[in-house]
């Protein structure tokens, strides 16, 4: 199954073979992360989804010929759940394109006498020879999905096509939400450029930057942008997304304010104004807001002026010793020809 620009192996549902708009035969797909399958005692006129045989399978046996002729209107198909009675009483051309792909025989022989493809980076076909399928991917499943990634050799059987039967839309990843900042200030559609690759699908895209308006353009080193895999579909999903969007634009509002120098000086020293903020909230909780306006402004500083100042004297201190003792070891070095200055 194709997910942007790579394909996978599902690990979850039923393959299904068809000649003639019949049931060949029913395969089970282990689950649990595997993408072995096996086949089923499911036939066309009763369905039984319990294993039918005990051999675990990495690949589908298709029709040939039969009687001599190549054989025609034959279809692999992917469903997420059990065919049901009513589904495959009334299959149609529709749903099994829809679902599933027409094999076309000599198509899929040519792919077997095909080393590799010319074209790179390669883009999936219909049907694929095995050479071409395989890619660099360090995560097991690929973004957002469950499908096995194809990123070892071995998962391949040489000399066998590889037949992508269906597309992994957006609506079937999970929604997951995670964050980046942007590390220098930049362009907009030059962060867009950076942050996305080939394999990176449109749709994905789109849903980014739909969750992303918030960000200045020029991009501010600093600002966080939101990354969700998928729309929200709970409430619960809505309200991590919703809560992370509101982070993002408070942000944005505040680095858009400030001139490139200040907003360098602020990445620069977050941790210790990250600080000070605390401090300020902790005081504000403990005794309130002060009346004057001036020491309101300022409260961040001096709520931290004696313990920040003795621990800048201590640095310093430090840095006074190794001083000394790198000028009187030179010092000393120089008298004796020992080391060049």
């Amino acid at each position: 199954m194709q997910l942007g620009s790579r394909l996978g192996f599902p690990t979850e549902g039923y393959f299904y073979h068809f000649h003639e708009k019949k049931l060949v035969q029913e395969y089970k797909i282990l689950g649990e992360g595997r993408w072995a399958f096996q086949a089923t005692r499911s036939t066309h006129t009763a369905l039984n989804t319990e294993p039918g045989l005990n051999k675990y399978q990495g690949a589908i046996l298709l029709y040939w010929k039969i009687d001599s002729k190549v054989v025609t209107n034959q279809h692999l198909v992917h469903l997420g759940s059990p065919i049901t009675r009513e589904q495959l009483d009334n299959l149609n051309e529709d749903w099994l394109a829809e679902n599933g792909v027409t094999i076309d025989i000599p198509a899929l022989l040519a792919v077997i006498k095909t080393t590799t493809a010319t074209e790179k980076p390669y883009k999936p076909q219909t049907y694929n020879t095995h050479a071409d399928v395989t890619y660099e991917h360090k995560e097991r499943l690929l973004m957002g999905s469950t499908l096995k990634a194809i990123n070892n050799t071995r998962l391949v059987e040489s000399g066998l096509p590889m037949v992508n039967v269906k597309t992994w839309g957006v609506a079937q990843l999970a929604f997951d939400l995670g964050y980046c900042q942007i590390e220098e200030t930049q362009p907009l559609e030059q962060f867009w450029s950076n942050l996305f690759s080939d394999e990176t699908p449109t749709d994905i895209q789109e849903l980014i930057k739909k969750y992303n308006e918030h960000l200045n353009n020029p991009a501010r080193q600093g600002e966080i942008v939101v990354l969700p895999t998928a729309e929200p579909e709970t409430e619960e999903e809505r309200s991590r997304l919703d809560a992370l969007i509101e982070e993002a634009k408070a942000a944005s509002k505040a680095l858009g304010k400030l001139t490139d120098d200040a907003v360098a000086t602020v990445n620069r020293h977050f941790e210790l104004l990250d600080y000070y903020a605390s401090e300020t909230l902790k005081t504000v909780k403990e005794d309130g807001l002060p009346s004057d306006a001036y020491a309101h402004a300022s409260l961040g500083v001096g709520a931290i002026a004696a313990g920040i100042g003795q621990h800048l004297d201590n640095i310093n201190g430090i840095l006074l010793e190794i001083n000394s003792l790198y000028v009187s070891h030179v010092a000393m070095a120089n008298r004796v020809g020992g080391i060049n200055y």
